[in-house]
């Protein structure tokens, strides 16, 4: 199978049940790609859970929808290649945000260059990424 890395966009749309991203997850899965995300995604989802007024009910929905996902951590590897990315970036002067780069990297070390994302003006920027766009008509 091969990997894919939902970023927060689709997940925040799919846990407020959004038919295009709930249509999405269906098109990866009958094109046999493997669904993961980092730590990063759910560090901002927790930071959005905690944010609301429903803290605990969002938390335990985050907790559920993760259960079938690979979940992958920034780890050394990908902590020195997003050091090299932003870098890059910054050289080319279309500096992103810190945290699509670490996204990015985890995803990357992991053999993966897909993300599947709404925010893909900043994810096409990273070399060696192919932002899927989704729920556009």
């Amino acid at each position: 199978m091969k990997p894919v890395c939902l970023d927060t966009t689709l997940l925040v749309d799919l846990e407020r049940g959004i038919p295009s991203a709930k249509e999405e997850i269906e098109r990866l899965l009958t094109e046999s790609y493997r669904l993961s995300t980092t730590t990063i995604n759910i560090f901002e989802m927790a930071f959005g859970a905690h944010k609301s007024r429903k803290t605990k009910q969002n938390i335990k929905a985050l907790m559920a929808l993760t259960e079938d996902l690979d979940l992958w951590d920034f780890d050394l590897k990908s902590g020195f290649l997003a050091g090299e990315l932003l870098h890059k970036l910054e050289l080319k002067g279309t500096s992103i945000g810190f945290r699509d780069v670490f996204i990015a990297s985890i995803a990357i070390t992991r053999g993966c260059n897909r993300i599947v994302t709404s925010n893909v003006k900043d994810f096409k920027r990273i070399p060696g990424i192919i932002p899927i766009p989704y729920g556009q008509t």
